[in-house]
């Protein structure tokens, strides 16, 4: 090769080093090309799954072409992506699947160069020119052959520079997604005389799966609510945000008809909206306790979460047995209510099973029996020294081990008798 080639194929590839999309390489290309080739077209195809995309062609009129996909193995081209080796055809007019011969019939040799990666294809070089100018061992051969090495170098680098976009348009979705969960959670506990309120939330993702909220919509009535989605990640928070959004709904309209708001009916609601949304792939677990304030009376109705704890003032633990299928599964659900006495001291404590479930290094969980030996030996604790205490105790379990599973647990302990001077809210 000359070196005048050589310094034309030197100065070409400082060029491609800084272009930045496909269309521009092939110009570069074809002008660098022309100085020592004679064409008459070259187009570059890209390999996607078992096809071949026209990527762009020169002339320009050539993208216009009807047939832009090819299949491997289908003529001189997709033969070229499949085999990953050169072809070469005096006459184009051997090609039944050569695009260009419809509108450009006259005698042309055609060269279809791989542009691959190793034993990876990722597209093909196609050239036209005069009969036999493509032929084995011919100079020109050489010259195409050894500036489709730089095409492939430049293509490897603006499918990476595209990753890297992708990328980064993907994390500032997840940013946002998870800004927009973060804004259904309480940005302030509800203050009453006689509970104490905690809470914790820790995602596993980027968007999680859990949510926990607070009602105070009907006098003298205090609600819970905790939920879980099974999965993670985007879809399962858009399952969160739904249900979220719909007891905001309900709330709103709670004034005027509070009937609604009754943990069961609640849940009915709410499991339409689950169902719509994420059936069949996604499914929730749920749980919502409305506490009358001035007795302590908790009722309640659980869409299989995991059993609520009561720790009661002398240690002794208590689960809040109550079954129902878990929303989402079926439109027309019904759920079950049942009732607990809360006295002054008890604490009731909340969480999803990513607290027993995600694992340490050796991959042991938690577990829910370690959980109860835990919170009976803190009777003592207000609510949020539990929750502080606990968040501390499972992550030194956890030991560095990332979060399998969404963490979030909810604390309200009864420091004041429940009478009905007491009923008061002073800050919501």
């Amino acid at each position: 090769m000359s070196h005048a080639i050589l310094n034309d194929l030197s100065a070409t590839t400082g060029a491609l080093a800084c272009l930045p999309d496909r269309t521009q390489v092939l110009r570069t290309i074809d002008r660098a090309l022309r100085r020592h080739v004679e064409l008459s077209h070259i187009s570059l195809y890209l390999a996607q799954d078992q096809q071949l995309v026209l990527s762009d062609a020169l002339p320009s009129w050539e993208r216009h072409l009807p047939t832009k996909l090819l299949n491997l193995g289908e003529g001189a081209i997709g033969t070229t992506a499949q085999k990953n080796e050169i072809v070469y055809l005096p006459n184009t007019q051997d090609d039944l699947y050569f695009p260009l011969n419809p509108v450009a019939p006259n005698e042309k040799s055609l060269l279809c160069v791989p542009l691959s990666d190793g034993d990876q294809v990722l597209g093909v070089l196609s050239l036209t020119g005069p009969p036999h100018q493509f032929a084995p061992a011919s100079t020109e051969r050489q010259v195409v052959e050894t500036f489709s090495h730089f095409v492939t170098m430049m293509l490897k680098n603006i499918q990476l520079l595209e990753n890297i976009r992708e990328t980064a348009r993907m994390e500032a979705e997840l940013k946002t997604a998870a800004a927009v969960q973060n804004a259904l959670f309480p940005k302030n506990l509800p203050q009453v005389r006689n509970l104490e309120l905690a809470s914790f939330f820790q995602s596993a993702t980027e968007s999680g799966g859990d949510w926990y909220g607070f009602s105070t919509a009907i006098e003298d009535h205090l609600y819970v609510m905790i939920g879980d989605v099974t999965g993670h990640g985007s879809p399962a928070a858009l399952v969160t945000a739904t249900a979220a959004a719909t007891c905001s709904t309900l709330e709103e309209l709670a004034g005027c008809y509070s009937d609604c708001l009754s943990p069961s009916k609640l849940l009915k609601l709410v499991n339409k909206a689950v169902y719509k949304i994420g059936y069949p792939n996604y499914m929730m677990s749920f749980f919502i306790a409305s506490i009358e304030l001035s007795t302590g009376k908790i009722t309640f109705s659980n869409a299989g979460h995991n059993f609520p704890i009561v720790l009661r003032a002398n240690g002794r633990l208590k689960h809040l047995v109550n079954t129902n299928s878990l929303l989402g599964y079926h439109p027309d659900s019904t759920y079950r209510e049942s009732t607990y006495q809360l006295e002054e001291g008890d604490t009731l404590f909340l969480y999803t099973d990513g607290l027993i479930e995600n694992t340490n290094p050796h991959e042991e969980f938690w577990g829910e029996r370690t959980l109860k030996h835990y919170l009976s030996a803190r009777s003592q604790y207000s609510a949020s020294q539990l929750v502080d205490d606990l968040v501390q105790e499972a992550y030194r379990f956890y030991n560095s081990q990332p979060l399998e599973d969404d963490l979030t647990m909810v604390a309200l302990k009864a420091v004041a008798p429940f009478t009905p001077s007491s009923n008061a809210i002073v800050l919501n």
